[in-house]
């Protein structure tokens, strides 16, 4: 019997009948019974709590079976995201993170746009000025393959301004430095 088998009730209970005599089988049909009888009973909670004037406690997960508390040793309820009951509906908390992942989000894109730029400044030969001239639609006909998905104009003039790396003057894009560079 395998480890997985352990954790089937059926599967555990069929190899029981094998192992133990029938009064062996009562008895331990009997402790089953009762155990998931108490369980029932018994719930899942996370103690959360801020104190104004001292460092905030970490979050405690327990166990409750009037009248007691029990911390969970061993870990179980730890990865449990809780639900929460709102006028009859249940929703889910938001994640507390440190927007960390936000952050990297944005720099990544932020990356990209400037890459982009690169890129399609690279491959472009210079008008007549002599001046590459990089625009907005330069973008969108390749933002699948920079960005990993088409884009509309609208989307990527406003991808574009968001950062304040680069100005957008008559659907030319410019790096934001090279404005002041050619007003000096």
């Amino acid at each position: 019997m395998g480890a997985d088998d352990l954790l089937s009730h059926s599967q555990l209970t069929e190899y029981a009948k094998q192992k133990f005599t029938d009064g062996d089988m009562y008895k331990l049909t009997q402790m089953v019974t009762a155990a998931e009888k108490h369980a029932e009973h018994i719930s899942a909670w996370r103690i959360e709590c801020t104190l104004r004037e001292f460092e905030k406690p970490d979050d405690r997960n327990v166990y409750f079976a009037w009248p007691v508390h029990r911390a969970d040793e061993s870990g179980a309820l730890k990865d449990i995201r809780p639900e929460i009951e709102v006028g009859g509906r249940i929703i889910q908390p938001r994640d507390k993170s440190d927007g960390s992942k936000k952050k990297d989000k944005a720099k990544e894109e932020r990356q990209a746009i400037i890459d982009a730029y690169t890129l399609i400044a690279a491959t472009k030969d210079p008008d007549e000025d002599g001046v590459v001239r990089v625009t907005v639609q330069d973008f969108v006909d390749n933002s699948e393959e920079y960005f990993g998905r088409e884009m509309k104009r609208a989307s990527m003039y406003k991808k574009i301004r968001k950062y304040e790396d680069f100005s957008i003057e008559d659907s030319v894009v410019t790096p934001a430095g090279d404005d002041e560079e050619e007003d000096e």
